[in-house]
């Protein structure tokens, strides 16, 4: 039987959290140091990472990516897969699809859990 030292299930919030009860951790990228919005929830057994930032005022080098009207910060839900091009951090992505573009993890917060759970 697999017993794994930890595991990690990751959705953006929405009605998961119904079936899945709460979750662990939940975060926006721009926590880790990627400069955009998309709030999610992650479950499992695993160390959560420490937050690099508390403020979206503290986040350096924002990217020029559309934030719709009356918003603060751009939501990496509401963007383009050609966006990518703007976002230096993707530069190794090559998405075909917009769903593929908005299933990237922020790679910000995958290197701040690898750290902590490696």
């Amino acid at each position: 039987m697999c017993k794994p030292q930890w595991w990690a299930l990751e959705n953006p919030v929405g009605h998961l959290i119904d079936y899945m009860g709460r979750p662990q951790l939940i975060f926006q990228p721009w926590e880790y140091s990627d400069p955009w919005t998309k709030r999610t929830a992650i479950w499992g057994r695993f160390v959560p990472p420490k937050k690099l930032y508390s403020s979206w005022d503290g986040v350096p080098d924002k990217l020029p990516l559309y934030t719709r009207p009356g918003r603060g910060k751009p939501n990496f839900a509401y963007l383009h897969k050609s966006a990518q091009a703007l976002i230096p951090q993707l530069a190794w992505a090559h998405p075909q699809t917009d769903a593929d573009f908005r299933a990237i993890t922020p790679p910000g917060f995958a290197e701040a859990f690898w750290r902590a759970n490696k």
